[in-house]
């Protein structure tokens, strides 16, 4: 009994660690952006313009309601990762301001794990 044990562990771990990358690779599954800010740290999440002020970005987040502002200078680099940001900023952009369309992004929003952004 013992012997089996020690035959189905590694089996499992070589499973585990052929289908974990598998599942991290996965279209429309990237976490989000990185953005390198100057002085040390990153965040992950998407840039976008701040219509408010042209020196200044906002990132969104996959979670959270506001999303972080940034002067640009702030931000040394973005390391572009797809993600399901990308297609919000984009359907964010096409919905009419109406009730059917704001509803049914909040409806999509929630489809795909961004309960804050809904």
């Amino acid at each position: 009994m013992a012997s089996a044990r020690r035959l189905i562990r590694p089996g499992l771990a070589a499973l585990t660690l052929g289908v974990v990358p598998l599942l991290l690779a996965a279209p429309g599954r990237g976490v989000a952006d990185q953005i390198v800010l100057r002085g040390g740290g990153q965040v992950r999440g998407k840039v976008v313009p701040d219509p408010k002020s042209p020196d200044k970005v906002n990132v969104l987040l996959e979670t959270g309601k506001r999303p972080l502002t940034f002067q640009k200078p702030q931000i040394l680099k973005v390391i572009a990762e797809p993600s399901v940001l990308d297609e919000y900023v984009g359907r964010r952009a096409k919905a009419a301001a109406g009730a059917q369309s704001q509803y049914d992004l909040g409806l999509w929003c929630e489809e795909h794990k961004l309960r804050d952004l809904a």
